[in-house]
This record gives C-alpha cells, sequence and structure tokens, in this order.
C-alpha cells in the first residue's frame, strides 16, 4: 500500500540545462500525479492512492522536453520507489535499476549491490563522429615464399566537435586463421600524424595508437602497416575489419566505427557506421600446393625409422609402380598410401622381403601430365 516513487530531475540534469515535465502516466493500480515537476515536486504517484498486488508489475512514463543550453554528454538518473505493508505494517524502499529487471540475481532482495544502478541518458546537440576506411596493397611474393600484404588506415573526424583520445584496433588473429601464420614486418607501423603503439602485434596487442590523440572537425590522418604472411597450403581469402574509437566533449561522449573497404562513409550522410560503410577488406592469395617429395632410399630394418618409401604430394592421389633391375613390377597401387616396406606383391617372390638394391619406380602425381621415373634404393 501507500506506493510512492521519486524521481528529482534537478539531480540528472543540472543547470544550465532546462527541463519541463509534459506528461506523467501510470498503469495498473498506480495513480500519476498532475503536480509532479521533478524539481519542487519529485512524487510521482498520488499520496496514499497507489497499491501493487503481490507479484504484480505497473509502470510509470515520463514524458519531457530538455533543452541543452550546450551541457552535452551523459546524463545519469535514480528514482527511488517506497511502499508499505497492508494496514501499514512494514516499510520497502529500493533504488531503481537500469534495465528492466530489478532483482537481477532473483533473491527477493532488488536492493544488494550492483542492483541500484543509474539508469544512462546520452544527448548531443552535436555529436562526435569518427569514420574509418582501410585498403590493402597487392600481396608481394617474398623469396622464402611468403607474401607481403600492406593496409593503410585512414580515420576522419566526420561530426561537428573534436574528437580526443583516438584509437584504431585491428586484431590479425581473427585475419590469419591456422595453418597460416603472420607477423608485422619490423618498422613498417608508420603514421603521418598519429602516435604509433610500438607493442602493437595484433594479437595480444591490438591497439595500434598510444591513445592521446585528438582529431579535429574535417581532419583526416593516415596509418599503415606491412604484415608478413605465411599461408602454409592455405590459398583463397583473409578478411580483414579494424575499428576506431574516440572521445567528445570531456571525454562523456563515445564514437565507434568499423573500417570499410573504400570511403569510410559511402552515402556521404554524416553516418558512418551503417551496414553499408562497414565492409571488411579482402585480399587472396593463390593455392598453395604442397612440394612433391619422393625419397631417393629408405631403410625397411623395422627400426621405426625410414621402414617405408613415403611420398610427400599433399592430399593428391598417387599412382606408384616399382620395377626391379630385370624390368618386373615388384609393387604396385594405384592410389599409393606410403605403405610400401620393400614386400614384394608381385612377380615369383611374392611376400618375401626384397633384397637391397636400387629399383626402378613410375609415380604419377593427381593433377600432373608427366610422370616421375627415377630410382630409389632399398638399404637396410
Amino acid at each position: 500500500e501507500s506506493v510512492q516513487v521519486y524521481d528529482n530531475l534537478q539531480v540528472t540534469f543540472p543547470n544550465p540545462v532546462v527541463f519541463t515535465v509534459d506528461n506523467v502516466t501510470a498503469t495498473g493500480s498506480l495513480r500519476a500525479s498532475n503536480l509532479y515537476n521533478g524539481m519542487t515536486q519529485t512524487s510521482l504517484l498520488q499520496s496514499g492512492n497507489s497499491t501493487l498486488l503481490v507479484g504484480k508489475t505497473d509502470t510509470i512514463y515520463i514524458d519531457m522536453t530538455i533543452k541543452l543550453n550546450g551541457e552535452e554528454g551523459i546524463f545519469n538518473n535514480t528514482a527511488i520507489a517506497s511502499a508499505q505493508g497492508e494496514y501499514g505494517i512494514g516499510i520497502t524502499s529500493d533504488n531503481s535499476m537500469n534495465g528492466f529487471v530489478a532483482d537481477l540475481d532473483g533473491d527477493k532482495n532488488p536492493n544488494e549491490s550492483g542492483e541500484n544502478i543509474p539508469t544512462p541518458i546520452e544527448l548531443y546537440e552535436n555529436k562526435p563522429v569518427i569514420a574509418l576506411s582501410k585498403y590493402v596493397s597487392a600481396p608481394e611474393l617474398q623469396s622464402n615464399g611468403t607474401y607481403n600484404v600492406t593496409y593503410t588506415l585512414e580515420v576522419s573526424n566526420i561530426g561537428k566537435i573534436q574528437i580526443n583520445n583516438v584509437q584504431l584496433t585491428d586484431t590479425l588473429t581473427k585475419v590469419f586463421p591456422l595453418p597460416s601464420t603472420y607477423g608485422i614486418v619490423n618498422g613498417s607501423v608508420v603514421s603521418n600524424s598519429l602516435n604509433i603503439n610500438p607493442n602493437y602485434n595484433g594479437s595480444n596487442n591490438s591497439n595500434l595508437l598510444t591513445g592521446i590523440d585528438s582529431l579535429t572537425v574535417g581532419e583526416t590522418a593516415t596509418l599503415s602497416f606491412t604484415v608478413n604472411v605465411n599461408a602454409n597450403g592455405y590459398g583463397g581469402s583473409y578478411s580483414n575489419t579494424a575499428y576506431a574509437n574516440g572521445k567528445g566533449l570531456r571525454g562523456l561522449s563515445i564514437t565507434e566505427d568499423a573500417s570499410n573497404n573504400s570511403t569510410a562513409d559511402g552515402n556521404n550522410n554524416g553516418t558512418a557506421n551503417e551496414l553499408a560503410d562497414n565492409n571488411a577488406t579482402v585480399f587472396t592469395l593463390p593455392l598453395q600446393e604442397t612440394p612433391v617429395f619422393i625419397p631417393e632410399g629408405f631403410s625397411p630394418n623395422g627400426d621405426g625409422i625410414g621402414d617405408y618409401f613415403v611420398i610427400n604430394a599433399g592430399n593428391r592421389k598417387v599412382s606408384l609402380e616399382v620395377y626391379n633391375r630385370w624390368g618386373n613390377v615388384v609393387f604396385e597401387s594405384k592410389n599409393y598410401q606410403n605403405d610400401w616396406n620393400a614386400t614384394s606383391l608381385l612377380g615369383i617372390v611374392i611376400g618375401n622381403q626384397l633384397p637391397d638394391g636400387t629399383y626402378y619406380y613410375i609415380v604419377e602425381i593427381e593433377g600432373e601430365l608427366k610422370q616421375r621415373v627415377n630410382y630409389v634404393t632399398i638399404k637396410r
């Protein structure tokens, strides 16, 4: 019984902010007060006329008009509810919790630590707007078979107020999944005006900047870095998205943007964080087949080392024929599984171990037009 909710809006919106309460309504058995103005009258409900049944939830709505007068940022609001039990027995009260759940842990005590968080309201006359675009160079093949690619980031202030504490993040572990590996080329992280984070590595340190830079209205800054990529047999596309963030007046307002693989604000509408403005930057490496390796010999003596004739051709199908010095076929497999241990499977000595010596082979690799012909030596 005697349910009441107090909300002092002057605490939330101090001078020079000016506000007026336009309307207060309530649902269910709550009775809204027409005297409430958030200043001299802070009771949202009529005195003594509102009740709540067990398990019942009702709602109070406040419609208001706010004039910021240059005071922008985050305004935190807390309301206070109170009531008494039936026949006036017992008094209960609770400070409001941001969101729609007052008792987060469901223990029937909504006034615990962490359950009275104020409700933030972000209001700006001129909100900061950061925009980020990202380009990638064509992959350059290195002498060791790896590739270098250079990313260039352009971060801009397209809003109407200065942006402070500018930060760019780029997590490369998400870009180059195993088996690919990568590394930042030494000394390649450079910028025309931004303060570079010297410890950036794209994995456990993904911040490209120190976080002390500012962007004035209309200013654009550029940063680039080069990544060395070892595909380790992977061929295909690598997609990269970087992120920019910064703060506006007094560090309260925050602006964020994901990079776009073209102009940061493609439709030039002053908002760079739309879906169409956040396309990943992509480059492609050619499919790298595993180099074929055929050993010149092996030693099938049962010691667990070199007991089989192992042909490394990646995932490609291998056909193998082996001949002795008289031109007789001693082994043949149309789908060789690296399981020949010098046992004769054809000819007059089937099942016997072939003697040490030199044998002639013909290998066909899936996808290759030419047979590979050579000699292999068996030596136990």
